[in-house]
């Protein structure tokens, strides 16, 4: 919690060195206990961390099914709800992922604040409530959005008015204000190392492209990737801007047709929690990943329900039928959905020839199949990919340290000096660039 990282100066535009700088910082402390509490009890075990997300998840499942019944007086409709969060194939990459621990983590805490937040009891309320809404924001900083969730939960669907629903959401602020403080402890910034009007008008361009992208995952889960390799600069500005259009389509028919305020608030659910990654992450070659979407895919449950229930009460009875076809269907295809895409995670071979079939233009994939052949010792096979993730990305400390030990297992020692110093240029933080060459000298 407290340990400080020693501070960082404004990057530079010129240096290649720069790109350490513009990485997202982490503070997740609570995350990190978990690994490091899974790594104290049964080691370097892949398959135990995975079952341990598994039983992570299923403790979500069962939060929000608890939180839809605040929302639908028919158990019934807050299963079906439940279930499409459950069998939602953009889930697979946070609970399959081991490192998706910060959204499974954040995820539940928020839930389980939410519930708190919402009891007749006041220790629960004023007390429990904070105190999980602080494990959620020591899980994942993005979990920040939810402290206007809150009044709007008030709001929307207690139906209090907005100044008694801010003021009974205030002693939430406490949680909230400890967190960044201690970021900026820690960090020594409160978000990005980067200058926030670094890529400012970039971001903001993006934006409507992956609001629609995320929106239509969430609804039509068909564009699902382990890895969207998209970059800024793969599209021109009008390209991206365009994309306002499809964005207004969804936005506009809400505004006019939609009336009830439950709803509105399960929509504004979605978009302030997605908000934190429309555009203002930064991740190296990618800028939209499914786990992104985890907690914000409560509120699109929820949505699910209202409409089905809608359609329930205005469709005449011998259609109902249908109705309850097309549901049952719909979530029957999410789950063949989500079976099919979890193929890739199985594997390491699978998860980066998806990337490279995905993402050509990638390192990452490439990379990925070059440590897969240096495990079993086809070192030439290694070498080759590791060339292929070094023609797409000459700058990425990744791909310099992987050459880097492959080429000292070939006993290459001109290439490792080459790469190694090329790895303590990009990132000086990196121990192979040292390392190698002191195993060559």
């Amino acid at each position: 919690l407290m340990i400080r990282r020693p501070p960082r100066s404004t990057p530079s535009n010129s240096s290649a060195a720069s790109d350490v700088y513009k990485r997202q910082p982490y503070y997740r402390p609570i995350s990190v206990l978990w690994l490091w509490l899974g790594f104290h009890i049964w080691g370097l075990d892949a398959f135990m961390f995975r079952l341990f997300n598994i039983f992570f998840y299923f403790a979500i499942i069962i939060a929000v099914f608890s939180l839809s019944r605040r929302f639908f007086t028919d158990k019934n409709i807050a299963f079906l709800a439940t279930a499409v969060f459950a069998l939602h194939p953009t889930h697979i990459e946070s609970v399959a992922f081991i490192c998706g621990i910060t959204d499974l983590s954040a995820g539940l805490f928020f839930i389980l604040a939410m519930l708190a937040f919402d009891s007749y009891k006041s220790f629960s309320r004023l007390v429990l409530a904070p105190i999980l809404f602080a494990l959620a924001l020591f899980s994942k900083e993005t979990a920040a959005a939810g402290i206007f969730i809150f009044p709007l939960y008030l709001y929307l669907v207690k139906g209090e008015n907005w100044k008694k629903s801010i003021t009974k959401s205030l002693h939430l602020l406490i949680p909230f204000v400890l967190y960044f403080a201690l970021r900026y402890w820690v960090l020594f910034t409160f978000g990005s190392y980067t200058p926030i009007w670094y890529d400012f008008f970039k971001h903001i361009a993006m934006l409507p492209y992956l609001f629609v992208r995320y929106v239509q995952n969430l609804v039509i889960p068909l564009s699902l990737s382990p890895y969207h390799g998209e970059m800024y600069s793969y599209h021109s500005l009008l390209w991206w801007l365009m994309w306002i259009i499809p964005m207004l389509a969804i936005i506009i028919p809400s505004i006019l047709w939609i009336r009830s305020k439950k709803v509105w608030f399960a929509i504004l659910w979605v978009i302030i929690l997605l908000f934190p990654a429309l555009g203002i992450m930064q991740h190296r070659g990618a800028i939209w990943a499914e786990r992104f979407i985890f907690v914000p895919s409560f509120g699109m449950s929820i949505i699910f329900g209202y409409a089905y229930m809608e359609l329930k009460e205005k469709i005449r009875l011998e259609k109902i039928r249908l109705i309850e076809i097309l549901t049952f269907s719909y979530i029957i295809a999410l789950f063949l959905i989500g079976i099919t895409y979890s193929v890739y995670f199985r594997s390491d071979w699978l998860w980066f020839g998806r990337v490279i079939h995905d993402s050509p233009r990638s390192a990452m994939g490439y990379c990925g199949i070059a440590e897969q052949f240096k495990d079993i010792n086809q070192l030439d096979s290694a070498y080759y990919y590791t060339r292929l993730a070094l023609e797409q990305d000459s700058t990425s400390a990744w791909v310099f340290a992987s050459a880097s030990n492959i080429a000292l297992r070939m006993g290459k020692y001109d290439d490792v000096l080459k790469y190694s110093k090329k790895l303590r240029e990009t990132d000086p933080n990196f121990p192979t660039g040292y390392i190698a060459p002191a195993i060559v000298y």
